[in-house]
């Protein structure tokens, strides 16, 4: 039983690692296109198969 805690302690942190590690590529980053409405319908189109 403590070794299952243990073990879901571990995929916690690194889990935590991992979206810290995400962020701060993100803040990194160059910025991206705008996302507006005209955007969000061609992902919808996308996302339909059209």
């Amino acid at each position: 039983m403590s070794s299952e805690y243990f073990r879901e302690l571990i995929r916690r942190d690194q889990d935590r690692q991992l979206l810290r590690r995400l962020l701060l590529e993100g803040a990194s980053s160059e910025p991206g296109a705008p996302v507006d409405d005209g955007y969000f319908a061609a992902l919808q189109k996308r996302a339909q198969g059209q």
